[in-house]
């Protein structure tokens, strides 16, 4: 069942707080959309609306209501004073006195321990007062089982309409942030057409900006987390499908069951992994730990899938925190690839990524299009905040992984016979930006860039650009000569990274033999990408420089497994420059004839190899974790 309580507080009997007159207002129109079975459809008998309640006639009306009836979704909107002492957040009620805030206002921990308590499949938070931006002091609560209690973390999502040091403004139609809800749940204002419900959180990140713009000192603070499944906040009146998204067809966790229980037990670890997003970003860890929940679910049923797509919904938003402007879309690519090896079973799970893989494009495309915008602005921002040394190992990095993105957009549309974004546009753009402000940072520094490397030569090769870029390609490729394919493993950190900058310097990597990669995929990338493109020339000459260097092909046994963390099965097919392990080659066209001969009919025998959907989540792995390449996608 889905329920809301709505207040809506006008009148306070402490003369200190100033009566208000358009908080009943909010209240009315937020009620009337709710429950409306063509917007919110929440239940129209069981749901309430309180005008200027006292906090013992509120408390009894949050007791009812939660706990007499089993709830699929809880919905809380309040409009009001708010005010934030000892660093909680407290709703002002009719009786409210300031001199005694704790023992006459409801505190927002209390309502997380009441929704934790009655577990609902999800929660929905909407405080329209001053200050309840320090609603987010009091998550803690969520993420604390001392305050919270053993029955659970809720799956929460919360909109406040400003921070925590902020008022909160109203006229005579009403708060500022309501009335931006009301134009989203109403279609006035539209936010997406391509599933058939809203969530809060994609609803208040435009909430967000629809406010600041028109009102700004005002900032609203939208966060969140669902754990249990998707969330439907309201219908869509913007969906343009003839039928509901699949993804909104999955049955929820229910919370007091044994798979809620499953991820209950993870709950902890699961905010404070979205709460670190901002700053603690690591593809690795994210996968890891959305794997470690659902690999505990059932494999039937579609609670799997209904898990990662519940965290889809919410955990993208809390990465566009970030400074990071592609880790949203680097965090909603985590979610498709933690999915990847259930697709091989779960019907639910391949619909799931499928659906997710679409979301992927338009989030992608607008992170994109910020990451170029900011240098085409100014070329220096490709530089980290800190700056220093280590810029010289990440720069490299960072220039082959932008246009590595760009990349699989574009062979991800292309797989799934989609044409929203314009690649080939933005692909030239990023070229021409390389040949003018950073040619002499296009260096192959760490075996991390192969697979940015082969994706870009793969997508340019389709957009017919090979002779726009074949500079870069003389870049990477003079670069690996010039330092004789000393590159470092993948992920290096800290002290390593200097330690290796070092050796480059004097090109002396004797004390540097933990930190360098052998053998090499990078050089199979720069080789395919040098022979297909029949530049031969480039590197012919060279070989001698590279004598006895090793590099392999990986071949994974399925791509049902490219998302693992560690890939078991699997081949390592040799080359080597000048010698017999494997392969040897002495010219790029033995490399040519070794990859046709020795490689292509392994690549196209692994399980999965022709099925869009999987090698979708294939470039996406290794995207996010470099240290595997998607041969797949080159098989000529």
């Amino acid at each position: 069942m889905r329920i809301a309580i709505v207040i809506g507080v006008d009148e306070y009997d402490d003369p200190d707080l100033l009566q208000l007159g358009g908080a009943q207002i909010d209240a009315d129109n937020v009620f009337q959309a709710l429950v409306d079975q063509n917007q919110g459809q929440h239940h129209p008998e069981k749901s309430l609306k309180l005008l200027s309640p006292t906090l013992a006639e509120l408390r009894g009306a949050l007791q009812e209501s939660v706990y007499d009836h089993e709830l699929t979704a809880f919905t809380f909107f309040f409009a009001g004073h708010g005010l934030v002492v000892g660093g909680s957040h407290y709703l002002c009620l009719r009786d409210t006195r300031l001199d005694r805030l704790a023992a006459s206002a409801l505190s927002f921990s209390e309502i997380l321990r009441l929704v934790g308590d009655a577990q609902p499949a999800n929660a929905n938070i909407i405080v329209d007062a001053c200050q309840s931006g320090g609603v987010v002091h009091d998550l803690n609560t969520v993420i604390n089982p001392s305050l919270l209690g053993e029955t659970g973390t809720p799956s929460i999502c919360v909109i406040a309409a400003s921070m925590s040091n902020q008022k909160a403004g109203e006229d005579d139609r009403g708060g500022f942030l309501t009335r931006q809800l009301l134009r989203c749940v109403s279609g006035n204002e539209r936010i997406q057409n391509s599933r058939s419900h809203l969530n809060l959180i994609e609803i208040g990140e435009r909430i967000s900006q629809l406010v600041i713009d028109e009102y700004p000192d005002q900032s609203p603070v939208c966060w969140g987390l669902n754990l249990f499944g998707t969330s439907q906040f309201c219908v869509n009146p913007h969906f343009e499908g003839g039928e509901p998204s699949y993804v909104y067809e999955l049955a929820n966790i229910p919370p007091a069951s044994a798979s809620g229980a499953l991820v209950r037990g993870e709950a902890k670890n699961l905010w404070r992994m979205a709460e670190d997003l901002p700053s603690g970003f690591s593809p690795s860890s994210l996968i890891k730990e959305i794997r470690s929940t659902s690999d505990h679910l059932p494999p039937k049923g579609g609670s799997r899938p209904a898990f990662v797509s519940g965290l889809a919904q919410t955990l993208p938003q809390r990465a566009s925190q970030s400074k990071n402007v592609m880790c949203r879309s680097e965090v909603l690519a985590c979610c498709i690839v933690a999915l990847l090896k259930d697709t091989e079973k779960s019907l639910e799970a391949r619909e799931v990524m499928s659906e997710l893989l679409d979301q992927f494009v338009y989030v992608t495309g607008e992170c994109i299009d910020i990451a170029v915008s900011a240098i085409e602005v100014e070329k220096f921002n490709i530089l980290s905040n800190r700056g220093g040394l280590s810029d010289l190992f990440f720069v490299p990095i960072r220039l082959s992984k932008l246009l590595g993105w760009v990349s699989a957009l574009g062979l991800i549309q292309d797989k799934l016979k989609k044409n929203i974004y314009d690649v080939k546009s933005k692909i030239e753009i990023i070229i021409e930006l390389y040949k003018i402000n950073y040619i002499c940072s296009l260096a192959s520094v760490s075996e991390e860039q192969a697979p940015h490397i082969l994706i870009s030569f793969e997508a340019i090769r389709k957009f017919s650009l090979l002779g726009a870029a074949e500079p870069i390609i003389g870049c990477y490729v003079n670069d690996f000569v010039s330092n004789h394919g000393r590159i470092s493993e993948p992920g290096l950190k800290g002290a390593d990274i200097l330690r290796f900058l070092l050796c480059r310097a004097n090109g002396d990597y004797s004390t540097a033999h933990s930190v360098i990669r052998q053998p090499s995929e990078l050089l199979s990338v720069l080789l395919k990408w040098i022979s297909d493109a029949s530049l031969d020339e480039i590197l012919d000459p060279h070989m001698k420089s590279l004598d006895h260097e090793s590099m392999n092909v990986f071949v994974p046994s399925s791509y049902w497994d490219f998302g693992d963390l560690l890939i078991e099965h699997g081949k390592n097919l040799s080359f080597q420059i000048g010698g017999d392990v494997g392969v040897g080659i002495f010219t790029v066209e033995d490399f040519r004839g070794g990859y046709r001969d020795y490689c292509q009919d392994e690549i196209k025998k692994a399980k999965a190899f022709d099925d869009d959907v999987v090698q979708c989540g294939a470039i996406l792995a290794s995207m996010l974790l470099p240290d595997r390449v998607p041969w797949s996608i080159c098989t000529r």
